[in-house]
């Protein structure tokens, strides 16, 4: 596997298989498995999201792939802090990926106390970049 890649994804993907995907929880059958060396240290940068609307309250974009982090008086697998509907950051902070491999990706908008908001209809879009041996934790683009 090559040592950075992205993948980009939609809440719109895998509507067959996932009939209950929304644009606040989705999950993605991926074209193949990816596995990561657990002896290289990988990690995932959310490095552009699109949502329908900007929840109402301080929320998150978290997944099933990456370490959970600390937030507020509780644990989120987060990627990422949700500050407005169209993200594209200008610094990307990667997070460690716990698994070894990987061939469905669910990533779900989560409140800062595990609660789920609803979005309103429509289509979540993100881009993700995945690297290994990531000398620090931020970079700027």
């Amino acid at each position: 596997m090559d040592k950075e890649f992205y993948i980009y994804l939609s809440s719109r993907d895998s509507i067959k298989t996932f009939t209950t995907n929304t644009a606040s929880d989705f999950s993605v059958l991926l074209p193949d498995r990816l596995q990561f060396n657990s002896a290289e240290k990988w990690r995932c940068g959310l490095v552009e999201l699109i949502i329908p609307d900007t929840p109402s309250e301080p929320c998150f974009l978290c997944s099933n792939f990456c370490q959970s982090s600390i937030v507020g008086e509780h644990r989120l697998p987060a990627l990422r802090r949700i500050v407005d509907v169209q993200s594209d950051p200008n610094h990307v902070t990667y997070v460690p990926i716990r698994c070894s491999e990987l061939d469905i990706i669910r990533l779900y908008i989560s409140t800062y106390d595990g609660q789920r908001p609803s979005l309103p209809s429509g289509i979540t879009y993100c881009t993700l970049h995945f690297v290994h041996n990531h000398e620090s934790s931020t970079s700027n683009r």
